[in-house]
């Protein structure tokens, strides 16, 4: 049950992050915002959110996690430091057996 309730927590987390990466991007005004970036995001998020109701296999989780750490990459020069949390949540997740239903 705690795996659930971290991947709803990390999707939060992801979602926020995307809304701030916007919004920073946005704000100033001199480059368009990355779609694909936000996609990449968004797809973590929903692959989190299918984990937090307990339908994510382990190898969702895993290729999850391994957007994240290279969106955080790609984004290190701005912020993406702020994915970090994200990423080790989904690896926390992964570590406590994912989020899958039993049986």
């Amino acid at each position: 049950m705690r795996a659930r309730y971290l991947a709803a927590a990390t999707a939060v987390w992801v979602t926020a992050y995307v809304l701030v990466y916007v919004a920073v991007v946005d704000q100033q005004g001199d480059a368009p915002v990355a779609w694909w970036y936000v996609a990449i995001l968004g797809v973590a998020a929903v692959f989190l959110v299918g984990a937090a109701v307990g339908r994510a296999p382990m190898f969702v989780l895993i290729l999850t996690v391994a957007a994240l750490a290279v969106a955080s990459i790609l984004a290190l020069a701005s912020i993406g430091l702020l994915l970090l949390p994200a990423v080790l949540g989904t690896a926390a997740v992964i570590g406590l057996g994912g989020a899958e239903r039993p049986g």
